[in-house]
């Protein structure tokens, strides 16, 4: 007998399996239970062609909550929490057990889950709601009703499967008290087929809406480069009316957010205690070095913050945001790193306020149009379009030190007009310690956060200043967004020319050979704090670039914002930009070195630390963190693959952490 092909055999074989088994009735196109009742769906009798054992297998997935399996019977139990215009999918595959090959057949059951009978009807998802109050315009004679529509803002998608939702209307409470689970249709845009997801109502507390979802498989979500997206649509009209506005809730708006990678309720916890942990830390480590080391260089008459550990300390942290400011890459890292990246880039820009609590009883930032630049940038806690919102406790810092300046200007009109011998050394002091030295001091650690900030208004708010005359005007409704606006043009330009200017002052007092003068460290010591100070008229190249270092590096963090912020679009290129910028700098800094072998900041350590080999380190972290960022875009598609990556990148980081901590405790004596 001649030896049978593979195709032949497949066909054989196909021949001896007449079909997979099915049931013997049509299932019912969907099932509809009211809220409240029991009831029990059997399913009918399975029948396989060749007589071939079988199996049934019921998946009922998100039905899990209100349904129970017995044999071939399901029993329905749903609650008010599990009413939803969505349906409910349950899974039902029959499968042989043919020797030759196995064939099945697969069928999806529809539930619906309604409100009682009373309460369905043709216009349930309309509601109207006359409210007899004037809104305080009852000087308004022309009679005319003022129709608003009521915007809603996704403001965030949890990593524990919560959607949080922003109502923005003046008389919300009024409106969200009409909310039930058939409000909201909810889909994930992003599969190849539109895929549903159900939710029930987790909290109203005006005006938040809080919607646990119920993912289909939730740990599928957002393993590649780019993240999936939710959209939520609006499926009922509530209208509010009164006696001179109407507000209407309207049928088919629709938001968006992207989708964090989901986590267990374990994974959860764990993620929330290290939130906390960094934020106590934070408070102990900066609020208290910051205070204490203000308070006691002013008290014994030292200069603020040119010496000491204070200065020390934001050295270190400046080196660590090398490493941190790149979780704004637009690419998806799994795992914890960008949670710890996030604490630390709070840590280094002394985000120490909550700004985010109180703001909103000082001036309403919130806007319902408002936006990140990128889901990047919202995890590194960018999450808005407004520059009060996106520097935080920076913000209210820069009002302190303006506010500083303008005393010490009025201090020297009433010296003039009145003078008195004390208010006469008092200014002296602050206008040789205080007046150029702290902004700078400011400017070049919060120099990132700044400038971040400001472009990203610019970007998004602004328009690149690309405005017609229309939308510059809907643009600068609120005092929020004028001073949103018009803060980000003053910063962004004071973040530009910052690095030149630094540079001037420095070539000035190099041309005088003054750059170790009192005069010079007591106004701008701080723009070549542990730089080499060479008095030497001619220089060579490597020493030019060792005195003008604090520019190039603050011209290194300009460039790399604006490629984060403008190349937003092309991960993979930011990766490469950024990497050419790192390796320019690293051959810059080891052929120029320009920090000082003897730099006696630390105020006396355990044993000297070469700054320039140190810094070398540094952007060897920076290198291979950008190395093996390339594997988690989009030319690796192993999820099990991304995630080690993931893991080898939280590693670099905590890796440039540790080292720069243990450098400065073995620098640091006291």
């Amino acid at each position: 007998m001649p030896k049978t092909t593979g195709f032949m055999a497949v066909l054989l074989q196909q021949m001896l399996n007449l079909g997979p088994p099915e049931f013997i009735q049509q299932l019912p196109m969907q099932i509809v239970i009211l809220r409240g009742q029991t009831f029990t769906y059997t399913l009918p009798p399975i029948h396989d062609p060749d007589n071939d054992l079988y199996d049934c297998y019921i998946e009922l997935a998100s039905t899990k909550s209100f349904s129970t399996l017995n044999g071939l019977s399901i029993k329905f139990k749903p609650l008010s929490q599990h009413v939803s215009i969505n349906p409910y999918f349950i899974q039902i595959t029959l499968r042989d057990f043919n020797v030759n090959i196995q064939k099945k057949t697969m069928y999806t059951l529809k539930i619906f889950v309604n409100q009682t009978q009373s309460t369905q009807s043709q216009k349930s998802n309309y509601f109207v709601i006359d409210d007899g109050s004037d809104d305080g315009q009852s000087g308004n004679s022309s009679g005319k009703i003022q129709t608003t529509k009521v915007k809603l803002r996704l403001v965030e998608v949890t990593q524990n499967h919560r959607a949080k939702i922003r109502v923005t209307a003046k008389n919300y409470e009024k409106i969200m008290s009409q909310i039930n689970n058939d409000s909201f249709t909810i889909n994930i845009t992003t599969k190849e087929t539109l895929q549903q997801v159900n939710y029930s109502i987790e909290s109203l507390d005006p005006p938040i809406i809080i919607l646990k979802l119920d993912f289909i498989d939730p740990y599928t979500l957002s393993k590649m480069q780019d993240y999936d997206i939710l959209a939520i649509r609006t499926t009922q009209q509530i209208t509010v009316r009164s006696k001179k506005i109407e507000e209407v809730w309207v049928i088919g708006q629709v938001i968006k957010n992207f989708i964090p990678q989901q986590l267990t309720d374990s994974e959860w916890d764990q993620v929330q205690g290290i939130i906390q942990a960094g934020e106590y830390s934070s408070y102990v480590l900066i609020s208290s070095n910051f205070l204490l080391n203000l308070f006691l260089q002013v008290l014994f008459n030292c200069l603020l913050c040119r010496s000491g550990i204070l200065a020390y300390l934001f050295g270190l942290l400046n080196d660590i945001s090398q490493v941190t400011m790149l979780a704004l890459i637009n690419i998806n890292i799994p795992g914890k790193a960008q949670t710890i990246t996030k604490i630390l880039m709070d840590f280094i820009y002394m985000d120490l306020l909550q700004t985010s609590l109180w703001i909103d009883y000082l001036i309403d930032t919130e806007d319902p149009d408002d936006e990140a630049l990128c889901p990047s940038f919202a995890l590194a806690g960018y999450n808005s379009a407004s520059t009060i919102n996106n520097l935080g406790s920076t913000f209210f810092f820069l009002l302190a030190i303006i506010g500083v300046q303008v005393f010490i200007l009025l201090l020297k009109v009433a010296n003039f007009l009145i003078p008195f011998k004390l208010t006469l050394k008092f200014d002296r002091y602050l206008s040789k310690v205080v007046f150029w030295n702290v902004p700078f001091r400011f400017l070049i650690q919060q120099y990132q956060s700044i400038l971040i900030s400001s472009l990203v208004c610019v970007y998004l708010q602004l328009n690149n200043l690309h405005l017609s005359y229309s939308d510059y005007v809907s643009k600068m409704q609120t005092t929020a967004q004028k001073l949103s606006a018009y803060s980000a043009i003053v910063m962004l330009l004071v973040a530009t020319l910052l690095p030149f200017v630094m540079a001037i002052i420095i070539r000035r007092y190099r041309i005088y050979r003054q750059l170790r003068s009192q005069s010079f460290q007591a106004k701008f010591g701080t723009l070549m704090e542990g730089l080499k100070a060479i008095r030497r008229q001619r220089l060579q190249v490597h020493q030019i670039l060792g005195l003008y270092w604090n520019s190039l590096t603050l011209a290194r963090w300009a460039l790399s914002i604006a490629i984060f912020v403008h190349f937003k679009e092309q991960a993979s290129l930011q990766v490469i930009l950024m990497l050419v910028l790192s390796l320019v700098y690293t051959s810059l800094l080891a052929y120029s070195k320009p920090f000082q072998t003897g730099d006696t900041r630390a105020q006396g350590g355990f044993f000297m630390i070469n700054e320039n080999h140190f810094k070398i380190v540094n952007e060897i972290f920076v290198t291979y963190y950008l190395i093996l960022l390339m594997m988690l875009t989009d030319i690796n598609t192993y999820v099990d693959l991304r995630a080690i990556f993931g893991m080898i990148e939280l590693g670099i980081i905590g890796a440039c952490v540790l080292t720069n901590v243990i450098k400065g405790a073995l620098t640091i004596k006291s």
